[in-house]
């Protein structure tokens, strides 16, 4: 009866050491799948050049640390329609030069606002501050606006006006940026170069730049802030050839 008993406790012993080892090995698991699946990248081979994008919600970084993370560029943005500035523009653009990293800024195309309104606003709060790389140009579908209420041909003109005073006012080109599905809705006839956002990689013909993960992680001040990730679509070669607008 004693033996039994003592069976009993050394059992009940195994199993709870087996069940912590098997708890800690599911934690670790689960940490691995975490870690790949916000950090994994596309091939450093294929895409040696990679980037982010960033705006007021993403708060401030130290741009040193991100350069030791493997970040070789960052978009930041400017403004939104005719109306509305990022608030952390001058801070991002600037943080940005001083680490001598290259730097490109973005506007967010507004379906309300007429073309010509959103130029000017942008060139008003932009100023020369357009960095080395080409201006961006985000689009995308929100509240009422999609592709079933938009006029198509309005927008697609719209767009176009928009691209050709900023790139004649700048002497450079603008990148449409954005879903796949969007962006060649209305892109038209431009003959613009295209950022894409989605899981699979686009073919060089398709994409300029290509944002693979919408939420990655990067580590400020011991905090994982989310951020998309985004590689450039071509050789260092063709990469160092964008800097010729310095």
């Amino acid at each position: 009866m004693y033996k039994s008993r003592q069976q009993y406790r050394h059992q009940h012993a195994l199993y709870h050491v087996l069940g912590i080892i098997l708890l800690i090995m599911i934690l670790i698991f689960s940490g691995h799948l975490w870690y790949q699946h916000n950090h994994q990248r596309p091939s450093s081979h294929r895409y040696p050049i990679m980037g982010i994008s960033l705006n007021q919600s993403d708060g401030s970084f130290d741009f040193q640390k991100l350069k030791q993370a493997g970040v070789d560029f960052v978009y930041v943005k400017s403004t939104s329609g005719a109306s509305y500035a990022d608030d952390n523009f001058e801070i991002n653009y600037t943080s940005a030069q001083g680490s001598l990293m290259p730097v490109g800024v973005y506007h967010c195309f507004s379906f309300s606002s007429s073309p010509q309104a959103q130029a000017k606003y942008f060139i008003s709060q932009t100023g020369d501050q357009i960095g080395n790389l080409p201006i961006a140009v985000y689009v995308d579908y929100y509240g009422k606006y999609n592709q079933h209420s938009l006029n198509l041909k309005i927008m697609r003109q719209h767009l176009a006006t928009f691209v050709t005073i900023v790139q004649n006012y700048y002497h450079r080109p603008c990148i449409i940026w954005g879903n796949p599905g969007v962006v060649n809705h209305l892109i038209g006839n431009l003959p613009n170069k295209k950022w894409l956002v989605q899981k699979s990689a686009p073919t060089r013909k398709q994409a300029q730049f290509w944002e693979y993960q919408t939420n990655g992680y990067f580590n400020r001040n011991k905090i994982n802030v989310p951020l998309p990730l985004t590689v450039f679509n071509g050789t260092k070669q063709q990469w160092h050839n964008l800097f010729r607008y310095n």
